[in-house]
């Protein structure tokens, strides 16, 4: 096994080098190396966006969480599909139409450099959440298959991250990305069929509805029992199903499309492959279980993100074991890939580019300098990506869940209302991600991972909803709020259109329902 491992390794870390090579050569401009050039087409761009999207907590922690924390947490795979439906419908063509690489230009556009510049905050906490989890889940892979100690693993994965994302850019990584969503879905789904097979499932060549047969024998041991009151699960639901319209990756998707169709069919074919994954992931989730259950088998709590790959070593022939690891590889280098452009292009934007205005003001920014220094600024991130794994948490899940949690009570309410509601205003949307953060950073490590008293985000996101709604109200509009109908494809704007009270009312109702039910 850890030859194979090895030698996909190795085969993985030629082809992404060589791809991103590639890109390079369709790199002119700075915009190419951003967005690629806003020429990524549906179906490349939606199965990128897959890779981007689902992380190596699906592969690793996914599994070794379920076993820890119970069936009840697989409830949490619902709300992170359903959230790329929302974006696909409520935002994401929108934003594609504003011309923004990112979502902080977006808010600037709408709501003004202040709420540009809370929401670059709030998204660096979220990329260091992620990177932590991220590069934890690289570093293991690596470690698996070399045999190497963690931090030289972490190390070696960190290196050849960096190197090809630096080298090809937004064009480099989009065609990459496109390649890891294929070794993900091959590398989940073919050894999945081979580990149902040797557990004696008789439907193990359906890898995506055929471990049901397991199901009785985990019921009578109470995988199923339930346990939670109703706060459990909709925290559990909130932070995946607001976290999607603000993250970075997932934002990138629609900024590098060609157009508002081509972001539609992207998202839509992203659906359709996480659909994919996700069967087999909760499959693995049934697997796994099942077999530490009846083999005997002896897993130390804080090894629970490898319990995947013990199980496809105990199950399965040794080229297929290292396949699962490639596809957890796979998914560590794409999700990483998608922060480490991010992170260069908000530094060009929001951090280079302000700077040197205000020690030359009557100089210009070229796109050979905003390219150097996207491509340094991605280098950095790469670094401090494994300064950041280097003492990781015992749980893969915890940091990543906290991240979505962060982005769903902070920028999803304004992402929305952005769009959809004129009467939105920069004083609210400042207010409502003050009030998110704020009470976030309070209660520390919130969520139904570590169970407090009250969940984060069912507290949360109905207050910085509410205050959002509240201070919008009691503040003058924006004059940019015009924009909302170009956006939408109007060419003439009107006052009166997306400015109703329906959209407030129901939200500020929602949301005194849930902090009803978070005192309840």
């Amino acid at each position: 096994m850890a030859f194979m491992a090895g030698f996909y390794f190795v085969l993985m870390a030629v082809i992404f080098v060589a791809t991103s090579q590639l890109g390079r050569r369709r790199t002119h401009t700075f915009q190419d190396y951003a967005v690629a050039g806003r020429a990524v087409g549906g179906l490349v761009n939606g199965l990128g966006g897959m890779a981007s999207y689902l992380s190596a907590f699906l592969f690793m922690g996914m599994t070794g969480a379920v076993w820890k924390l119970g069936f009840p947490f697989m409830g949490i795979l619902v709300p992170f599909a359903l959230s790329i439906a929302m974006f696909m419908a409520l935002v994401g063509p929108y934003a594609r139409n504003t011309g923004a690489h990112t979502l902080m230009e977006f808010l600037e556009l709408r709501f003004g450099k202040a709420a540009a510049y809370c929401g670059l905050a709030i998204n660096l906490l979220f990329v260091g959440m992620f990177m932590l989890g991220q590069m934890k889940a690289l570093g293991v892979c690596v470690e698996h298959i070399t045999g190497l100690d963690y931090r030289m693993a972490v190390l070696a994965g960190g290196f050849v991250l960096t190197v090809y994302c630096v080298l090809g850019g937004m064009f480099g990584i989009s065609w990459n990305q496109c390649v890891q969503g294929v070794i993900m879905l091959v590398g989940i789904a073919l050894p999945l069929a081979f580990v149902l097979r040797s557990l004696g499932v008789h439907t193990w060549w359906d890898p995506f509805f055929g471990y049901g047969s397991l199901a009785p024998a985990l019921e009578r041991r109470g995988f199923f029992e339930l346990g939670k009151d109703a706060r459990y699960y909709v925290s559990l639901i909130l932070p995946g199903l607001g976290g999607a319209a603000a993250a970075p990756q997932v934002f990138a998707i629609a900024a590098r499309a060609r157009n508002e169709q081509s972001a539609r069919w992207a998202l839509s074919w992203m659906v359709f492959w996480i659909g994919l994954v996700y069967s087999c992931a909760m499959a693995f989730a049934f697997a796994a279980t099942y077999w530490v259950q009846h083999s005997g088998a002896t897993l130390d709590k804080g090894q629970a993100d490898y319990l995947l790959f013990r199980l496809c070593e105990a199950t399965t022939h040794p080229a297929l074991a290292a396949l699962i690891v490639a596809g957890a590889l796979a998914a560590s280098f794409s999700t990483m890939a998608a922060l480490l452009i991010f992170c260069g292009t908000v530094t060009v934007r929001y951090v280079y580019t302000p700077a040197k205005h205000r020690l030359r003001p009557r100089s210009e920014v070229t796109e050979t300098e905003r390219r150097r220094v996207m491509a340094a600024a991605m280098a950095l991130a790469g670094v401090v990506s494994v300064l950041l794994a280097w003492r990781p948490p015992a749980l893969l899940v915890v940091p990543i869940i906290w991240g979505w949690e962060i982005l769903s009570c902070t920028l999803f309410v304004p992402c929305l209302l952005a769009v959809w509601w004129k009467r939105a205003t920069r004083w609210g949307t400042v207010a409502s991600m003050a009030v998110g953060m704020g009470v976030v950073l309070t209660q520390g490590w919130t969520g139904p991972v570590v169970e407090l008293p009250f969940y984060g985000s069912l507290v949360v996101l109905p207050l910085a909803c509410l205050t959002d709604i509240i201070v919008s109200c009691l503040t003058p509009p924006d004059p940019e709020r015009v924009l909302v109908d170009r956006w939408h494809g109007r060419a003439q704007a009107c006052e009166t259109r997306r400015d109703s009270i329906i959209l407030p009312v129901l939200l500020a109702a929602l949301s005194l329902a849930l902090l009803f039910l978070a005192v309840s």
